[in-house]
C-alpha cells in the first residue's frame, strides 16, 4: 500500500496521456487561474488517470463531477471499460462574457458531450444535492470531490463507506476542512479501513483502502 503513491507518480511522469483542453479546467470561465499553474494541473489529471490505471476498478462513482475533467481522466485510465455514476448539483449558472461574447457554462451538457465524443455509454448522471442521497449503489472506487467544508465532506465520506467500495479517493486535501474531515473519518471508521496514503498532486488527495 505504501508504494502506491510512488507507482502513481512514476507512471504520471512517464505517461503520454494528457487532459484534452475542451473537457478540462482549462476551458472553464475561470481558466486563467488554472492556466497560471498549467503544469501542476496537467499533473493532477495525469495522477487521476494513473490512479485508475493501477487500481483497475470496474465501476466508479464520483461525487462532484462539475464539467467532467476528473471523469475523463479516471475513465481514460481504464480505457473507458468501467461503469460510471456521477452525482452533482449542476445548478444553473448565470451567463458570463468572454472576448466580447456572452457565453454559458453548461457543465452538465459538457459531460454529456464528453461521453458522446468518447463513445462511452455505460454511465449514469444524477442531478442532486448529496445530502438528499440516502445511499449509494456499490462501486469499486468512490471519488469524493463534491464539497470542501468539513461537515459536507465528512458526510460524503460516510455516504461513500456505507456503499462498501474497495477504495475511496478524497480530492482537495489542501484546505483546512477536507483534510480534517478525512482524518476524523479515518479515525472513526478505522475498524473498516485497511490503510490509506496521501497522493501527491497540486490539490492533494488521499486514497483509502477498505477491508474486504
Amino acid at each position: 500500500m505504501k508504494k502506491i503513491n510512488d507507482q502513481i507518480q512514476d507512471k504520471a511522469y512517464s505517461t503520454k496521456w494528457e487532459p484534452e483542453t475542451e473537457f478540462s479546467v482549462f476551458a472553464q470561465p475561470d481558466k486563467d487561474f488554472y492556466l497560471s499553474q498549467e503544469a501542476f494541473f496537467i499533473h493532477k489529471y495525469k495522477v487521476l488517470h494513473c490512479l485508475t490505471s493501477i487500481l483497475q476498478p470496474s465501476s466508479i462513482i464520483e461525487l462532484g463531477v462539475c464539467g467532467g475533467g476528473g471523469a475523463d481522466a479516471l475513465l481514460s485510465g481504464v480505457d473507458f471499460k468501467a461503469s460510471y455514476h456521477g452525482f452533482d448539483r449542476w445548478e444553473h449558472l448565470p451567463p458570463y462574457e468572454e472576448d466580447g461574447q456572452v457565453k454559458h457554462w453548461d457543465r452538465y451538457g459538457i459531460v454529456k458531450k464528453l461521453f458522446k465524443v468518447r463513445g462511452f455509454t455505460d454511465y449514469k448522471l444524477t442531478q442532486t444535492e448529496t445530502r438528499d442521497i440516502k445511499e449509494l449503489p456499490y462501486a469499486d472506487l468512490i471519488v469524493v470531490d463534491a464539497a470542501y467544508d468539513y461537515r459536507n465532506c465528512y458526510w460524503d465520506l460516510r455516504l461513500a463507506i456505507a456503499a462498501k467500495p474497495r477504495w475511496i479517493y478524497v480530492d482537495d486535501q489542501t484546505g483546512p476542512d477536507v483534510p480534517l474531515a478525512t482524518r476524523d473519518f479515518i479515525e472513526e471508521f478505522k475498524d473498516q479501513i485497511d490503510g490509506f496514503e496521501e497522493i501527491e498532486q497540486v490539490n492533494g488527495g488521499c486514497l483509502i483502502w477498505l477491508k474486504k
